[in-house]
């Protein structure tokens, strides 16, 4: 999955990601993401606050699209840096 995030954060307009994965043969599990705007706000200022001065950590950038969906630790999910082709460095979840 990849997606972009940006302000501004409407109040009340919750990230919600429904799906239903499977495979041949195997019974579909649903699943959801749910997460407030308020929570995705302030994951998205101390990221970028951590970028500006310098000082964005792999830990922090790691943690980010944790932080955004609302993903516990335990959960399985992978964070990659990137390039975007423009020289920035971006972050790529695979699971």
């Amino acid at each position: 999955m990849q997606f972009r995030i940006s302000p501004p954060f409407t109040s009340g307009s919750d990230l919600v990601i429904k799906g239903k994965v499977g495979c041949e043969g195997a019974m579909p599990h649903s699943f959801e993401i749910h997460n407030t705007a308020e929570k995705i706000e302030r994951a998205y200022r101390g990221i970028m606050n951590a970028k500006s001065l310098g000082l964005l950590s792999d830990e922090q950038l790691g943690r980010f699209p944790r932080d955004v969906l609302g993903v516990e630790e335990q959960e399985q999910m992978h964070v990659h840096r990137e390039n975007d082709g423009a020289g920035t460095e971006r972050s790529r979840e695979t699971d």
